[in-house]
């Protein structure tokens, strides 16, 4: 495939993603559980929680705690990832659209490799 066209598939393919991501209202997912264990892994806790948010916003803010360190038996992929979006943004408040921005370069180098 030229390479004007796979520039153009893989444009196609990052717009909307770029537009759920970065351009209010923030689109994702209620908490189900899982994220927690690894948030827990890197003492992370929703900035804001307030009542019941857990289950019913997306909680685009994370912050620092000692007390929320939690080593979950579970590992995966996602804990080197979320490892990669700390050191991207260092400090006390984490923003989950860095981990959303991570998922998207994996795929988007996958969707360029594909159309080879």
């Amino acid at each position: 495939m030229p390479y004007r066209k796979r520039l153009l598939w893989l444009l196609l393919f990052l717009a909307p993603v770029v537009y759920q991501l970065w351009l209010s209202p923030f689109t994702g997912l209620a908490d189900n559980g899982d994220f927690a264990k690894v948030a827990g892994r890197f003492a992370l806790k929703p900035f804001d929680p307030g009542p019941q948010a857990t289950f019913h916003y997306f909680q685009r803010l994370w912050q620092m705690d000692p007390a929320a360190l939690w080593v979950s038996p579970y590992w995966g992929i996602e804990v080197w990832l979320t490892q990669v979006a700390r050191w991207l943004q260092p400090g006390p408040l984490f923003d989950l659209r860095t981990m959303g921005l991570i998922h998207v370069l994996i795929f988007a180098v996958a969707a360029w490799l594909m159309t080879t």
